[in-house]
């Protein structure tokens, strides 16, 4: 009998009551969250709260499969236990390596045997370029607990056995990882998530945002790609509005690594009612190089009473236009300003810095809009030493739904190097046959004057049409002076000009008329 016995044990594993034990388990290819498809993830994991857990924080989903000849099914338990040293997995040749943080074990979430690592806090921060190994575990027990003729056999502590996959790998993209995103549809698409660095090595991404597609079921950068907007400097956190056309999108943020890897979150599904704004800067013209007679045709007729102010206080005219697409209930659109850079330029609506004037808006009914800002000369004078200005357009849309969307043009620089600005001229009659000038001026000055014309409307020093100069006193640093010069009766356009050694500056040009009795106009 007990021949018998052993025999049996050396053909087939058995308990005290004959039954066939599980041959083998092994482990099927572990897969990121992130490369499961919408519906793929759908059709592994029923448990919806399961899903959303995976689709916000990613993570590595692998099956381990039971193999026996036998008709056999357990309820025992399946542990599925990874590490990035290989040598820290336990049994058959593992489990006498150090443990690191990337070391530890979950359990099967269903009876089909597919276990779920999930990554939180510092250890997804360790995890780019990093291969982690898994290896599957099952633990069989004998009837009540007590354990069987092999459990006896084997010796396994408090009569269990165990039987042990082979392992398998899976290799990091070298880039950060992405966690908490979080997609919401609507008018645009809008999307959250927080990149797993530390605060300080924000610099290390290249590039990042979302990006979407209405047929690729994994989108990637080659599809649709919304970035990050610059203004979020050194946060991990980011926000991502899409304006895309009406439809049902596949979404997922990204994060380029330095060496051009790439890590994506995992995909999921929204609609987007198609909601689209397009704004951009038409043209910057400067009012100082418009001729006297065609100021007009640079104005709306709705605006045409700012020519006088124009030509005394210079500056520049900006131009933008947008046109939008979907269910407008209203619009506001603007220019913001900045002289410290475009990281300083907002990502919420417009700022109209600087000085930046609106002074006309329309539509044509046909969600087409204009408006025009005007930046007087005095306010180039701010924050000189860093010699340049940044623009960029902001379009506000209202939706029926009463949701706002902003859509912001490519920025638009202009450089100011050492030349005087001139802030404002006026012209006064005096003495007869003598016409008074106050002038004002921000930066270093060395010469001063006007050039004139009876019949060029836009005056300069090269056409040497005629040219006053005004003496050379109380030049330098900001000059606020009052000037007299003579000239014979007439008609004259007349420019005042400043240089210094940097470059030449002129103001618009103005109309005066010399009489006998110093009629000026």
């Amino acid at each position: 009998m007990l021949s018998t016995a052993l025999l049996l044990l050396a053909c087939n594993d058995v308990d005290e009551f004959g039954q066939m034990l599980p041959d083998s388990v092994t482990l099927g290819e572990i897969r990121q969250v992130s490369e499961l498809t919408y519906d793929e993830l759908e059709t592994l994991v029923p448990d919806e709260y399961q899903r959303e857990e995976m689709r916000r924080n990613g993570g590595l989903l692998v099956q381990a499969q039971v193999n026996t000849s036998s008709s056999y099914q357990t309820y025992d338990h399946m542990e599925v236990y990874y590490s990035d040293n290989q040598s820290s997995l336990p049994g058959q040749n593992g489990g006498s390596g150090i443990w690191t943080e990337l070391t530890g074990s979950t359990g099967s979430y269903d009876d089909a045997g597919w276990a779920y690592i999930s990554w939180y806090g510092d250890a997804q921060m360790q995890l780019p370029g990093k291969t982690i190994y898994c290896k599957a575990s099952l633990s069989l027990y004998g009837g009540n607990q007590m354990p069987g003729f092999v459990e006896h056999i084997r010796d396994d502590y408090y009569g269990s056995s165990y039987l042990y996959s082979e392992v398998r790998s899976y290799e990091y993209p070298d880039a950060p990882l992405i966690s908490e995103f979080e997609v919401y549809g609507g008018d645009v698409i809008q999307a959250n998530f927080r990149t797993a660095v530390d605060e300080y090595s924000v610099s290390e991404m290249p590039e990042r945002g979302i990006c979407y597609s209405t047929s690729n079921a994994l989108p990637t950068i080659s599809d649709g790609v919304t970035y990050v907007p610059s203004g979020y400097g050194q946060s991990s956190y980011a926000s991502v509005t899409a304006q895309v056309p009406g439809g049902t999108y596949y979404v997922r943020a990204f994060v380029m690594g330095e060496n051009g890897d790439v890590a994506y979150s995992p995909v999921q599904r929204v609609s987007s009612q198609g909601l689209m704004a397009s704004v951009q800067i038409d043209s910057l013209v400067y009012v100082a190089d418009i001729p006297y007679n065609t100021l007009a045709d640079y104005l709306p007729t709705d605006a045409a009473y700012y020519q006088d102010d124009l030509r005394v206080r210079g500056g520049a005219l900006v131009y933008l236009s947008a046109s939008v697409e979907g269910d407008v209930y209203g619009w506001d659109m603007g220019l913001s300003v900045s002289a410290t850079g475009v990281g300083s330029l907002p990502t919420e609506g417009y700022d109209n810095g600087y000085g930046a004037e609106a002074i006309w808006k329309n539509e044509d009914g046909n969600n087409n809009y204009w408006t025009l800002y005007w930046q007087p000369a005095s306010n180039f004078a701010y924050d000189r030493d860093r010699n340049d200005f940044h623009y960029q357009a902001a379009m506000g849309v209202y939706s029926t739904s009463g949701n706002m969307v902003w859509s912001y043009s490519d920025t638009l620089a202009t450089v100011w190097n050492e030349e005087p600005v001139i802030e404002s001229v006026n012209y006064y009659e005096e003495n007869p046959l003598a016409v008074s000038m106050d002038l004002t001026t921000w930066g270093y000055t060395t010469n001063l004057g006007v050039c004139y014309s009876t019949t060029n409307d836009l005056p300069t020093l090269e056409q040497n049409d005629g040219v006053a100069e005004c003496p050379d006193t109380n030049l330098g640093y900001g000059v606020n002076s009052y000037y007299e010069f003579t000239l014979p009766a007439g008609t004259y356009y007349v420019r005042a000009y400043a240089r210094s050694e940097g470059g030449l500056t002129y103001a618009p040009v103005q109309q005066v008329t010399v009489t006998e009795d110093m009629t000026t106009r």
